[in-house]
């Protein structure tokens, strides 16, 4: 369901919990429940992972479709700003070299560092300039794209938008 093995995200909430985008607001008078860290992250990773509709994922969890966009913006938020952290371009030489043999000896392939793809996600389009983030596919969304290396790990990452030239 959300394509990461327990210690995985067991890890990625011990993270994410020291996070200053991951704080939440002191309860208000009304409205639900405020949404505790473990359920947050799990709301993104669905989100992440199946780029269901938002209203479904509300349904899923028993959240408003509003915070199903604020656990998913604040999850994006926290990786961004960990980014330097955990995702590291391979500068030295010598570390190129021995990533290139890996892939050789893993799927055959020569001189290969990295295995790039992007993927649109889906998002409510914003107030200002909200065709900027239409896709060819004409809904709003922001790119993700990222580097691999042969152990899965990723070496780079980038999300974004989309620059519309319609």
């Amino acid at each position: 369901m959300f394509r990461l093995t327990r210690p995985c995200f067991e890890l990625l909430l011990e993270v994410l919990s020291t996070r200053p985008e991951m704080e939440v607001r002191p309860d208000i008078f009304g409205g639900r429940e405020r949404v505790v860290l473990e359920k947050n992250v799990l709301i993104a990773l669905r989100y992440f992972a199946h780029q269901g509709n938002i209203r479904s994922i509300s349904e899923l969890f028993d959240v408003a479709d509003s915070t199903v966009v604020i656990c998913r913006n604040r999850v994006v938020a926290s990786l961004m700003a960990l980014k330097e952290t955990y995702i590291k371009w391979p500068l030295d030489h010598r570390k190129q070299i021995h990533i290139s043999n890996k892939f050789q000896e893993k799927k055959g392939f020569l001189g290969v560092i990295g295995a790039i793809d992007a993927t649109h996600i889906q998002i409510q389009p914003p107030h200002e300039h909200p065709q900027a983030y239409v896709n060819r596919k004409s809904y709003h969304s922001i790119i993700l794209q990222a580097v691999c290396l042969p152990d899965t790990s990723f070496s780079n990452c980038f999300i974004g938008y989309i620059q519309n030239n319609q």
